[in-house]
């Protein structure tokens, strides 16, 4: 069989190639009338008849029919599907089965087409349901990140509401309306204009058919960008604690917060000042403590950022005063108004200095925040038990007072005169003038009492 197929296997095709010219000369020269089918996306006229009885409808099926028409083999392909329109009018609908007539019109190459065209199917069929009409709130949906140390304040849409018009069922889908606005990297207020769209419960945008349309055009925005700065709250407190107690500051949920607004408006702020009638110690001999709104103290043009309820808790922190009794060195205290005539020498001992504060800062009190001195002017030759002066150093002076200081031994020798003759009773008696407690009680150095 494979032998009879090759033999005079070039004959054959020769003869092949032949007979298919023979063919298209044939052809070209009967061009025999052949049928051409396209097609076409069938139209929906008079929608408005709907409408009027507030109703709205969707096709059933394909929204596509064939077009069959008559031609000549050689003008078959010069026929498109864009040379017809296809409609079906709705004012012809019978209500019933909600079938509508097909018709077929030629718009362009009428005269390559023998005949009238013809369309299938001859019907249409449409779902009709209640139209509904719903207004929205319009939202704005921003999306990225603005500049660092920035972000998005008060946004304006023009108009504020959108009308939805379409099928019930799809209407019904819709939760809100809005305009998405992209901020990423802005440093400075936006402006401009962007089409509403469709968002269903989550936030998620969703696509609708055509049948829902929004009225009107595109929404205006402009959109705030506003600089964030850091600041302090300063508390501003009222009264007196009662007597034997100190005020020892406030506490709050928050010690700063960060603000947000126009550069210009920023600029003057350093700090939230808080000043509320509840703010007040007056008579107080524990802490008080009380609530504030921040943004009654917030400046003009200043709002505040990250902060989901701006009310805070404020602790007026009072706390009883304790006494401490601290030793320094005789050696350490320092003579002032010596004279020319006498030689000074301090006898060795210790002075007891007495110190009233809240605890905690007493806990940290040393002796080196300690500067003792005594006023010799007044005193001539012999042994005399001298009053100390203290004073505090400036991270502690404020916060606490001296309450008394032991006297200083000093002996005052005259340089002219031969050295007094200094009795061991006078001496003893001195020593203990100088190293004796002004109260009756005695601590260890650094120990602590109640007052």
């Amino acid at each position: 069989m494979k032998e009879i197929f090759l033999r005079n296997l070039s004959l054959k095709v020769i003869a092949f190639v032949a007979a298919f010219f023979v063919w298209l000369g044939v052809v070209n020269a009967a061009n025999p009338v052949i049928t051409v089918t396209r097609d076409v996306e069938v139209k929906i006229t008079n929608e408005e008849v709907l409408e009027k009885s507030n109703l709205t409808y969707e096709v059933v099926g394909k929204n596509t029919a064939t077009v069959s028409c008559r031609a000549r083999t050689r003008d078959a392909s010069r026929i498109r599907a864009e040379d017809f329109y296809v409609y079906a009018d709705l004012s012809d609908m019978y209500d019933v089965t909600g079938a509508i007539p097909v018709y077929v019109e030629v718009t362009d190459n009428a005269n390559l087409i023998q005949g009238t065209p013809t369309v299938t199917p001859g019907v249409i069929k449409v779902q009709t349901e209640p139209l509904q009409t719903k207004q929205f709130t319009l939202k704005a949906i921003t999306s990225g990140t603005v500049e660092s140390g920035y972000e998005t304040g008060e946004i304006k849409l023009d108009p504020k509401t959108a009308v939805v018009k379409g099928p019930q069922s799809l209407v019904g889908q819709i939760s809100s309306v809005g305009v998405a606005i992209n901020v990423d990297g802005a440093a400075q207020d936006l402006n401009g204009t962007a089409k509403p769209g469709f968002y269903d419960a989550n936030g998620n945008a969703m696509t609708m058919s055509e049948q829902v349309q929004i009225e009107g055009g595109d929404v205006a925005y402009s959109v705030d960008i506003l600089r964030l700065k850091e600041v302090p709250l300063n508390f501003i407190v009222a009264g007196n604690v009662a007597a034997g107690y100190e005020y020892a500051g406030a506490e709050a949920t928050v010690a700063t917060v960060t603000i947000a607004g126009e550069s210009s408006a920023l600029e003057s702020v350093s700090e939230i000042r808080i000043q509320n009638p509840a703010l007040n110690v007056e008579g107080a001999t524990g802490n008080v403590k009380t609530t504030v709104d921040l943004r009654d103290y917030l400046p003009s043009g200043v709002s505040l950022s990250g902060m989901d309820n701006t009310e805070i808790s404020v602790t007026l922190k009072v706390e009883q005063l304790q006494t401490q009794r601290v030793t320094v060195p005789a050696s350490q205290v320092s003579l002032t108004g010596e004279n020319s005539a006498y030689d000074y020498s301090v006898n060795s001992g210790l002075v007891t200095v007495q110190v009233q504060g809240l605890a905690e800062d007493l806990a940290r009190l040393t002796q080196k925040e300690l500067t003792l001195s005594a006023d010799v002017s007044g005193a001539d030759a012999g042994v005399h038990a001298v009053s100390v002066d203290v004073s505090l150093s400036a991270d502690f002076a404020d916060r606490m007072e001296v309450l008394s200081a032991s006297p200083l031994s000093v002996t005052v020798r005259s340089r002219n005169a031969q050295a007094p003759q200094t009795t061991a009773a006078e001496t003893a008696a001195s020593t203990d003038a100088a190293e004796g407690d002004t109260g009756s009680d005695t601590t260890a150095e650094g120990g602590t009492t109640g007052t």
